[in-house]
């Protein structure tokens, strides 16, 4: 029994040394190397699958409670159906109409540079499209005869606008099967991060190397930021932006899933979402339709733009309280993020912004609380 017990007990003593430690920390690079390579196609399902979980956690916490909270499985299942009804399907619908205005924009645009590069107008003021109002036409007309400088200007522009447009729609067509598989994939995702949620998210707060204060603080943040962004930004802005495109097709001017998708990027920027809808309104009083005019702009005023300051302090506060996030910080994390990592940089940009930020005043902290050597 002795000898045993000291086997164990030299056995641990070796396993404590520090070239055991190192070889063990080696180890663990290699599995953890290994990992990486698995998972990185995957990261961005990952990464989206987390993001809905935690905004329909609340729905699964209700419907498992109302089936006594033995059938977890279920509840996640009705609750994954829920999601795609109310946002999968809805978002596709709006994306495949945006990608077929982009397309005839883009087409029209590349018509357009085609007329101005092979020179086939001789007049460049014949290059003013129709639906320009006959005020504007006429100034532009006489600018671009007696002009060459603004000629090649809008030579160059028409250039650079199909070819933007080009690519872009052209992204949205090729890409359809990487974003279908996405969409599979982060759906079978979520459904496991929303049946286990509270268990995966008790897991990394465990595994957090802060002591127990600070990290109630970093996941308290994390909890403020995603709320302030999700709730407080995007779905605020999500409906201003839906609110402003139908207001756009209400009056009859043209793509309006295209401008809507442009209302919701201008609305995450202090202009907000009057600097697309507000050129529409003047546009339509330019071409002598003073009732739509009147309609857009009332609309715009009244409700797309009113409705921001009721629908996000409702929305967050609907979600429990937390911490204030700063709002420039937001604002820079949103762009920064879009720059970086595209459309999931929205999430990602304020959240890592906010929580760099957190850890930097836990460190400058500490270090201020150590006495002068």
């Amino acid at each position: 029994m002795e000898d045993k017990e000291k086997e164990e007990k030299t056995a641990k003593n070796v396993s404590e040394t520090p070239a055991v430690r190192f070889a063990f920390a080696i180890f663990l690079a290699f599995l953890a190397l290994l990992a990486w390579q698995v998972t990185r196609p995957l990261l961005s399902a990952i990464i989206w699958a987390a993001m809905l979980a935690y905004i329909v956690s609340p729905v699964f916490r209700w419907i498992n409670k109302r089936l006594g909270g033995s059938w977890p499985s279920i509840s996640a299942t009705l609750t994954l159906c829920a999601m795609f009804i109310v946002i999968i399907i809805p978002l596709s619908l709006i994306f495949i109409s945006l990608g077929k205005e982009v397309a005839v924009i883009g087409a029209k645009a590349a018509a357009f540079f085609a007329d101005a590069k092979i020179g086939s107008v001789p007049d460049p003021a014949a290059l003013i499209p129709a639906w320009i109002p006959a005020a504007a036409a006429k100034y532009m007309k006489e600018a671009l005869s007696n002009s060459q400088t603004i000629a090649e200007l809008t030579k160059d522009i028409a250039q650079w606008t199909a070819v933007l447009l080009k690519a872009l729609s052209g992204r949205l067509v090729h890409g359809l099967a990487s974003v279908t598989f996405l969409t599979a994939m982060t759906l079978m995702i979520s459904f496991f991060f929303i049946r286990d949620g509270e268990s995966i998210t008790e897991y990394i707060k465990k595994s957090t190397p802060l002591p127990k204060d600070d990290k109630a603080a970093f996941y308290s943040r994390t909890d403020a930021t995603l709320k302030s962004v999700i709730f407080g930004i995007l779905l605020t802005v999500l409906i201003q932006s839906i609110l402003g495109g139908f207001g756009w097709w209400f009056v009859g001017l043209n793509n309006p899933a295209f401008f809507g998708m442009l209302m919701f990027l201008a609305g995450m920027l202090p202009a907000g979402t009057a600097v697309v809808w507000l050129p529409g309104a003047i546009y339509l009083f330019c071409v002598g339709d003073v009732k739509n005019g009147v309609i857009l702009l009332v609309w715009g005023f009244a409700i797309v733009s009113t409705i921001d300051n009721f629908l996000r302090p409702f929305l967050i506060s609907s979600q429990g309280k937390g911490e204030s996030i700063s709002t420039l910080l937001v604002i820079i994390g949103i762009c920064g993020g879009l720059a970086c990592w595209g459309f999931l940089g929205i999430f990602l940009g304020p959240l890592v912004l906010a929580l760099f930020k957190l850890v930097f005043e836990i460190s400058r902290s500490r270090w201020m609380e150590q006495p002068d050597k």
